[in-house]
C-alpha cells in the first residue's frame, strides 16, 4: 500500500491575454495561406540546409488541399 502525500498549492504565473502569438502566420493566412519559402526563412537554419523551390501552407484550406492532392 502506497503512502499519499498531500499536494500543496503551487504558485502559478498570472494568465496573460495573448491574442496572436504568431503574427507572421496570421499575415500569411490573410494573404491566401500559401507562400513561397518556409518557416525556416525566419529561423536560424543555415542556407545550405534549406531546400530550393519550397512553399509553405499555413491555412487550414491550403494544408488540407496539399494533403489531399499530391500534385499541388
Amino acid at each position: 500500500m502506497g503512502v499519499e502525500t498531500p499536494v500543496q498549492d503551487v504558485a502559478m504565473d498570472e494568465p496573460i491575454d495573448l491574442r496572436d502569438p504568431y503574427p507572421m502566420f496570421a499575415r500569411r493566412r490573410a494573404e491566401g495561406g500559401v507562400f513561397r519559402g518556409s518557416v525556416m526563412d525566419w529561423s536560424k537554419t543555415p542556407d545550405s540546409l534549406k531546400p530550393e523551390n519550397l512553399y509553405g501552407a499555413v491555412s487550414f484550406d491550403a494544408v488540407n488541399r496539399v494533403f489531399r492532392d499530391g500534385k499541388v
